[in-house]
């Protein structure tokens, strides 16, 4: 089943987990200028920064529509494939449950 996905929706969804993307993609030239200008500033927890539209990535690294598009839809694509190889690693579960316990809540009750 195909699903259609807005360019903004992958774009916040990727800058989401950015240190994975850059994990697994670092080393890869055709991907370097949009992850490393993704990467060079931190749009996701910064409140105050918008998102980057399609055009301002664009212009920055000089990539053009089609290929930011087409660059999108790859990652997109190979993170959120369950055939791929990729998992994703979730540093901060054990810690959450730690300073669950800390807190003398008992133990943490997910639903």
């Amino acid at each position: 089943m195909r699903r259609k996905i807005s360019f903004k929706q992958v774009l916040v969804d990727l800058i989401s987990i950015m240190p994975q993307i850059v994990n697994e993609f670092k080393d890869n030239i055709k991907y370097k200028r949009l992850v490393d200008f993704l990467n060079d500033i931190d749009y996701y927890n910064n409140e105050e920064l918008p998102c980057p539209t399609s055009k301002q990535i664009e212009a920055e690294p000089r990539i053009k529509s089609y290929q930011l598009r087409k660059q999108f839809k790859e990652i997109y694509g190979y993170l959120f494939n369950y055939e791929s190889d990729f998992q994703f690693y979730f540093r901060g579960s054990l810690d959450l449950i730690r300073m669950f316990q800390n807190r003398n809540l008992g133990r943490p009750k997910f639903h």
